[in-house]
């Protein structure tokens, strides 16, 4: 039996068709699980960054309520200080590779509150891939004894870090 000849190679298109879609499609997988596994790493780098600025947050408590810094009160705009510096505690994150988490307390002065004093504490942290997060709280601290002192959280916030 003999085939028209408009329907010669008809198979042969059909085919290649069906394989440039098949691999159109592999292509398309390839991307788009190349796309997740990077937003995968930008997410693990961030929330990193996130642990580190609140362990820095939290050494920072540490000191403010210990009294720690060195005097009766933090300057107003005091410099950074890195995690540990007062407390001695140490970060369980490649600190090889990344820049310790920072923290900085300042006073605000407010003269209707007797016996308390109003800080803010921000903290940093930076993560693998270049991620960053900051923490800021406002602290209310009250001398309730020679050495005795409470922290009232009075506002607490995630920072946006350009």
């Amino acid at each position: 039996m003999k085939l028209p000849a408009s329907q010669q190679g008809a198979t042969l298109i059909i085919t290649l068709t069906i394989l440039v879609v098949i691999l159109l499609l592999g292509a398309s997988s390839v991307r788009l699980r190349s796309l997740e596994e990077h937003a995968a790493r930008n997410h693990q780098g961030l929330l990193q960054a996130r642990l580190a600025a609140q362990a820095a947050l939290d050494d920072a408590l540490v000191d403010l309520r210990d009294n720690r810094w060195g005097g009766e009160k933090p300057l107003r705009r005091s410099e950074a200080t890195e995690l540990g510096r007062f407390s001695r505690m140490r970060a369980q994150f490649d600190a090889h590779r990344l820049p310790p988490p920072r923290y900085a307390i300042e006073w605000i002065e407010i003269r209707e509150w007797r016996r308390r004093d109003l800080y803010r504490v921000s903290a940093w942290g930076f993560g693998a891939g270049g991620a960053r997060a900051a923490v800021q709280m406002l602290v209310r601290r009250q001398q309730s004894g020679d050495d005795d002192a409470t922290l009232d959280v009075v506002g607490w916030r995630r920072g946006r870090w350009p």
